[in-house]
């Protein structure tokens, strides 16, 4: 953890360039944040509190409908994998993401 002092002592180069101690408060907000989602989101659509029984059938039915349309268990495999490696469309999806991305949080 980082001392009080230390933390006071963190200053901007100038005046108008954020300072490190809002990545540090920000961080610290998005740790505690993390921590409470483990224990309040629930697993699974069964034990979701929020939803009604109407709510929960009609997951019931779309989880089904979604295994039976995958073939599986939900999860991938190692084969799966590799072919969406060798698969144009991932590389293309990629490379447009990194574009955007760059262009939507480049200085």
């Amino acid at each position: 953890m980082v001392s009080l002092k230390t933390f006071k002592t963190l200053k901007a180069p100038y005046p108008n360039v954020f300072c490190p101690r809002l990545y540090i408060i920000e961080g610290i907000i998005t740790v505690v944040y993390a921590v409470i989602c483990i224990f309040v989101v629930p697993k699974d659509y069964e034990t979701a509190y929020f939803l009604n029984a109407e709510d929960k059938a009609l997951m019931r039915i779309r989880a089904e409908e979604m295994e039976a349309y995958s073939g599986g268990s939900g999860h991938y495999t190692k084969k799966e994998m590799k072919d969406a490696a060798k698969d144009i469309k991932t590389w293309a999806h990629s490379i447009i993401q990194i574009c955007v991305v760059t262009i939507l949080y480049g200085e």
